[in-house]
Parts: C-alpha cells; structure tokens; sequence
C-alpha cells in the first residue's frame, strides 16, 4: 500500500456499492490518514452493501480492525476478504449499546452511517463517546436529515441532533464559567473540539486539560 493512499480513488474502484458526499473525502484524508498502517479499531454503524467497510479496510490496511452495526441481519450474508466483526441491532436502543460496549475493545475510530433518525444518531453520540479512545475521532455523516421532518428533524427544532449537538459546544468553554456536573460533562469529559460540515459533524477526542495564558515576558 502506498504511504498516503488516495482514498476518493479506492473508493472508486470499489467492487461492493458505497454511497458519499464529494465533501467527505477530504475529511477521511484528514481525520483518518493519521491510522494507516496503524493497530487500531474502527467502528462503523450502518453496512448497507458493505462497501465501505471494504474501504476502511483498503485505505487503513490490514492493522485496523472493523467492527460494524447494523439493524438488518442480511449484511451477514457479504462476503469480505478480510475479518470484520458485524453486531445486528438497533443503534438507537440504550440496552443494546450498553452490551455491545461490554462485548467489544475501546475504538479508535467511530463513524455512524446508520439510519441518520435523529433518535439513532443522538444515542449512539451519548452511549459510544465515551467508548471512544482518547484521542479518538467520532464522525456522523448525513446530518442533513437534521432539517427533516419524516426523520425526527426540522431547522431548529430542539430534538435534532445538530441542536444537541451545539449544546455541546459550551462544555469545550467550561473552564470559563460556573459548571454543575452534569450527565453531558461526565459524559463529554474529553470532547477536545467538534466541526461542524456540510452534513457532517466531527467530534474529537483528547483527555481533557484546561488552557492556561502564558506571557513572553517583554
């Protein structure tokens, strides 16, 4: 495998179908080029067709163990030429959640392609980050279901998940202001930023340190 990889054209080249937005790719590049060639585990929540497990597999390489989630028991029958551990379930029931972390190592990386309902994508954010390593990256894709009714979303209403996700941005200033510990800040303890894309959301994670101003003494 090359050094850098160019993952838009294994994507292209893929045999198993793979739907994305032109704008992911740069993101991939970005948050996960750091793990090629690298022993790491990845999680993916949604397989559909199965091709982009095949492009993890590609563009990270051998090193990387995949795992998978997904509510519909036929992804079982794709054939891969490479281990990928896949757990049929529903990513928006806590108890599942709860004994797929029990069952499964810490991840590296977390990327949910799943059903995109707003109740899916806000509990598998709330029961997975804290599964994630630290650091670790967490990337929702299609947020755009957001400012979709059939899908539990509409612009600004509060039970989407790009809303909860902005109330999260106040725990990246805690150290500025008075703060009750909560579930979210027990929770999101080590949530290091989040960017906010074109249907896309990325959360990173670092163990947690307060910032302190410094002077250059002149």
């Amino acid at each position: 495998m090359p050094n850098n990889p160019d993952i838009l054209s294994i994507f292209l080249s893929l045999t198993k179908v793979s739907q994305k937005w032109t704008n992911y790719f740069d993101v991939y590049t970005q948050y996960l080029s750091p793990y090629i060639n690298k022993s790491c585990n990845l999680l993916e929540i949604g397989v559909e067709n199965g091709g982009s497990l095949d492009l993890w597999n590609q563009y990270l390489g051998s090193s990387c163990n995949i795992y998978a989630i997904d509510i519909n028991p036929s992804v079982l029958n794709h054939q891969y030429s490479f281990p990928v551990n896949i757990t049929i379930g529903d990513q928006a029931d806590p108890l599942f959640l709860e004994k797929f972390i029990e069952k499964t190592p810490p991840f590296d990386v977390i990327i949910d392609d799943g059903g995109h309902m707003m109740n899916q994508q806000i509990n598998s954010l709330f029961y997975l980050f804290p599964h994630l390593k630290s650091p670790g990256i967490y990337i929702v894709e299609d947020t755009h279901t957001s400012y979709w009714k059939n899908y539990g979303g509409g612009l600004y209403n509060s039970n989407s998940f790009i809303e909860k996700s902005k109330l999260l941005i106040d725990l990246l200033n805690r150290q500025h202001f008075p703060l009750s510990p909560t579930n979210l800040e027990i929770i999101f303890r080590d949530l290091h930023s989040i960017q906010f894309l074109n249907s896309l959301v990325i959360f990173e994670k670092k163990t947690y340190q307060e910032s302190k101003t410094i002077y250059n003494h002149h």
